[in-house]
């Protein structure tokens, strides 16, 4: 019942959406603000229309986070990849998990901010990362982690489901061009599965200089040095 009384209020959203954008397009005839406000609307609705074909239905939370994911649209693949690790960083936090194999790979993935072609991606893609190929693969995690998660109170499974989303935002493109929508679904898994635990995302104003009109949407590459001011501003 609780199920179908969320459904109908989305199917609702969107239909209102839709008679908004409507209304607001015929008002459109002229006026930069004016067409900004309906490219907003749009795409809220675009968002809207993805949560009600959705199965099963999405929970009261994860529709909001669907909804504020908009703001890390701009975003270039090692932008959103960066967003990612600083939830997880804060979901490990939040539980007080220390595991010596997922800080690895972490530490793996913030080194790709600075990975630029030639012997620096070589040397990145070619490292032994103890975590990488279960993230890669969606599988569980090896017992010792899941040990540790249950010392802790903290739920394995989304663990699991955290690494294996925040690695696809960059490896799902990593020899082809960038997929701008597959990157934000990912991010998006990420953020939805860290809400049910408390944990919220960062400001996209934290990574503005990880955009994604900078090499066809893969975004700049991080100096070491840049990295780290980046990492100390998020407190990572």
């Amino acid at each position: 019942m609780e199920e179908s009384r969320e459904w109908e209020s989305l199917r609702g959203l969107v239909e209102q959406e839709l008679r908004g954008s409507q209304a607001q397009l015929a008002a459109a005839a002229s006026g930069e603000d004016a067409l900004q406000a309906v490219a907003e609307r749009l795409a809220r609705q675009a968002w809207a229309a993805m949560a009600v074909r959705a199965q099963p239905p999405l929970r009261r939370s994860t529709w909001r986070t669907w909804w504020l994911l908009r703001r890390y649209r701009a975003l270039s693949l090692s932008g959103r990849l960066a967003v990612a690790l600083v939830v997880l960083h804060r979901w490990l936090a939040a539980h007080r998990l220390h595991d010596e194999d997922v800080q690895a790979l972490l530490e793996h993935q913030w080194l790709w901010l600075t990975v630029g072609p030639g012997d620096s991606f070589d040397a990145w893609h070619e490292a032994d990362v103890p975590l990488l190929d279960t993230a890669l693969a969606g599988v569980a995690l090896p017992q010792s982690t899941r040990e540790r998660c249950l010392t802790v109170g903290a739920d394995a499974d989304r663990l699991a489901l955290l690494l294996t989303y925040t690695v696809a935002i960059v490896e799902g493109s990593l020899f082809s061009a960038a997929h701008d929508e597959e990157s934000l679904r990912s991010l998006g898994v990420v953020l939805a599965l860290a809400a049910e635990d408390g944990v919220s995302g960062p400001p996209a104003a934290w990574f503005a200089r990880l955009l994604r009109q900078d090499r066809h949407g893969w975004g700049v590459s991080l100096s070491a040095e840049e990295l780290h001011q980046l990492r100390a501003r998020t407190s990572v």
